[in-house]
């Protein structure tokens, strides 16, 4: 009696086992099971049953991508060397007169500014903050001289690819000539200054009246023109790169000379880029 019960729970087992294996077929198909035993399919017995199952096949199946190397992310080359891609125009700017004040500010802190101002349009700036003053002293200058200390530093960058080199002052005029209101926004004015003194005087003209041309399209108010001085050179005998303005005068604000700087620096970059 003993001997027969475990035969009909051995059978038990058995039937609940290929009823699970039909299952298994059912599911995943031939293609997955790729070795099944004969002898099993004859005997029952389940030590006989082996199966190979190909997870490739079974993920394919189930509707993945399978990937046999995962591939490193690969930099992606633009058609131009980083160092060609990379240029950026460049400008030199100083002050002759470093000494020269506004209201509430200064034109070495004006320089400053721009170069911020050109740096939001992808252009370079190098701000002489040589204490030009003292150099002046040094040197026993006159004020007029001022421009053989500003000639001397500016000549050490001649062969940087400079694309521009400014020359920032402070007109002396009083407020009324140099406030100019639009839209309720205050500007302090711009004036180019030419000197005429040498005989390559129109190339820097030439330049000047380009830059002063596109001031006007962006803001026409603020510009005061050109002005040719045939007695001086104010240093643009050296390359017709070099330009003078005259921004703002003693009583402009800060905010005033800073709202133009934006005008500036807009169409400097407008000038570069025609």
């Amino acid at each position: 009696m003993k001997k027969r019960f475990k035969s009909k729970k051995k059978i038990k087992l058995k039937s609940i086992f290929v009823f699970v294996l039909a299952i298994v077929i059912t599911l995943f198909s031939f293609s997955i099971i790729k070795r099944l035993d004969p002898l099993f399919l004859l005997t029952q017995d389940y030590r006989l049953f082996t199966i190979n199952f190909n997870r490739d096949d079974f993920l394919l199946k189930s509707g993945f991508k399978i990937i046999d190397e995962i591939e490193e992310e690969k930099p992606v080359f633009n058609e131009l060397p980083t160092e060609v891609q990379q240029v950026r125009k460049k400008i030199y700017i100083y002050n002759t007169h470093q000494q020269e004040k506004y209201a509430d500010y200064d034109v070495l802190s004006a320089a400053k500014k721009l170069k911020d101002e050109l740096y939001n349009y992808g252009i370079d700036v190098i701000v002489e903050e040589t204490n030009i003053t003292e150099e002046v002293k040094k040197n026993n200058y006159t004020y007029s001289q001022s421009y053989r200390v500003t000639k001397s530093l500016m000549s050490n960058h001649l062969n940087e690819d400079i694309s521009l080199f400014i020359d920032l002052h402070r007109d002396s005029s009083a407020k009324n000539i140099t406030t100019a209101s639009v839209d309720g926004v205050d500007y302090a004015k711009m004036m180019f200054v030419v000197g005429g003194s040498h005989e390559n005087y129109m190339n820097n003209y030439r330049v000047s009246e380009e830059i002063n041309k596109m001031i006007k399209n962006r803001n026409n108010s603020i510009s005061r023109g050109l002005l040719l001085r045939k007695n001086s050179s104010f240093n643009q005998e050296v390359d017709s790169r070099v330009i003078l303005i005259e921004l703002g005068g003693p009583y402009n604000t800060k905010e005033e000379v800073e709202n133009s700087l934006k005008v500036l620096a807009g169409s400097i970059y407008d000038y570069l880029e025609e």
